[in-house]
């Protein structure tokens, strides 16, 4: 009798559990459609949550409200959440988003939800009704991978690829490494055709494709300086000294006076790419995700080994050159848009210091530290602000992202 009770027990608490979660689910779906701009699906799916106050429900309705400019309507689902959760961040920005709602609807949220932060005086960022990231995107189909043509359609491919590229990926990577390709595509054909999962039968011949395609995009490419430091790196070991034909190469090549990094190229690439499937969800998140497949090249950790070994060699002045080629290519990271380039700036500029015990340069690199040390603090706050299923919020947010981290983070404030 007591083992069946028992077992009733944990059988109740099980459903109980799956019911839960279902409801969660539930409630997420809703949020991504109100992010997605589908609010009668929104609406539809929380109305059963909405009844019993869920408070999750009762944020996706009072953000909904607002995105029809409907102040008085968000106000009762701001006071009914307040009542379940008081004192949460959340509701602070909400009351002060309905007290401007009346100015008419909003389509871009972002820069509202951002300005009311600071004014509205919190203590901490961290979100706490939707505590994981709302995902507005769908797993891929093999219809739609295959259906996915030209360069997008191995984009999308790539995008789905597993911890090793299939054969077919690398057959088609191969093909496409003979074509003229943007620097976005050809940066995406050779990841895939230098990874270092490849079967060793493939290696060589991959290789060889892929430091064709990098030296012909350098050519057409002449002033961008991460082609030409990439072409000369490319494939090379990493624990070898930098010859001297190498240093003479690298030495031209950091004269290049484009300096930017390809992250909003590739994730612009990405988007499109994604935009042209069917029922795909959200271009955005799925470009996001891609993205980091790819970025950040790996020619900053080659030349960064590279630069070291030439150091054990005891040659001072090969020491000195190498030093100064890591010096320009650590400020040219410096100045990129995302935090992820200014702290590996920031550490190529420290190695080339110790190197050259140059005073100034160990002065760049403490501040590019001291930058990426205040602005990290500040990331909690993207995903306090992704966490409102505002109307293309995500979108926009993503797309700061993409297009200036630093500066987005810059507008942020000092929160814990």
């Amino acid at each position: 009798m007591k083992l069946a009770l028992g077992l009733l027990i944990v059988l109740v608490l099980v459903f109980a559990l799956a019911r839960s979660a279902r409801a969660d689910d539930k409630l997420k779906r809703a949020a991504a459609a109100a992010q997605l701009g589908d609010a009668s699906t929104a609406q539809a799916l929380i109305a059963e949550s909405l009844a019993r106050s869920d408070p999750q429900a009762l944020l996706i309705a009072a953000c909904d409200a607002l995105n029809r400019a409907k102040g008085a309507e968000a106000r009762v689902f701001i006071q009914r959440l307040e009542a379940v959760r008081p004192g949460a961040p959340e509701v602070a920005v909400l009351k002060i988003l309905a007290a401007q709602s009346d100015a008419g609807p909003e389509f871009h949220w972002l820069n509202r939800v951002v300005a009311a932060l600071p004014e509205a005086k919190l203590a901490q960022l961290s979100p706490t009704i939707f505590t994981e990231p709302l995902s507005t995107s769908q797993p891929l189909t093999d219809a739609q991978l295959k259906a996915a043509s030209g360069n997008g359609g191995f984009l999308v491919r790539l995008g789905a690829m597993g911890p090793v590229p299939s054969d077919a990926l690398i057959d088609e990577a191969l093909e496409l490494s003979k074509a003229n390709l943007p620097p976005s595509v050809a940066i995406a054909v050779i990841t895939v055709l230098t990874d270092s999962k490849l079967a060793e039968a493939r290696q060589k011949g991959a290789l060889a494709a892929a430091r064709q395609l990098l030296q012909r995009t350098a050519e057409k490419n002449p002033g961008t300086l991460y082609l030409q430091v990439w072409s000369v790196l490319l494939g090379t070991s990493d624990s070898e000294a930098l010859s001297a034909s190498e240093l003479d190469a690298l030495e031209k090549a950091v004269t290049a006076q484009d300096t930017s990094l390809p992250m909003p190229e590739l994730f612009d690439e990405l988007e499109r790419a994604y935009e042209r499937l069917p029922e795909r969800g959200s271009a955005y998140e799925l470009a996001w995700n891609t993205l980091f497949k790819l970025y950040p090249l790996s020619m900053h950790v080659v030349l960064l080994r590279r630069v070291k070994a030439t150091a054990t060699r005891g040659d001072a002045a090969a020491t000195a050159r190498a030093a100064h080629v890591l010096a320009v290519v650590g400020r040219a990271f410096t100045t990129q848009r995302s935090i992820v380039e200014l702290n590996i700036g920031r550490g190529l500029l420290s190695t080339a210091s110790e190197l050259t015990h140059d005073g100034a340069l160990a002065a760049e690199s403490g501040k590019a530290k001291a930058e990426f040390e205040l602005l990290q603090r500040r990331t909690a706050a993207l995903r306090f602000i992704a966490s409102f299923p505002f109307a293309g919020i995500t979108r926009d947010l993503i797309a700061a992202n993409t297009h200036g981290e630093i500066a987005f983070l810059a507008r942020l404030p000092n929160v814990p």
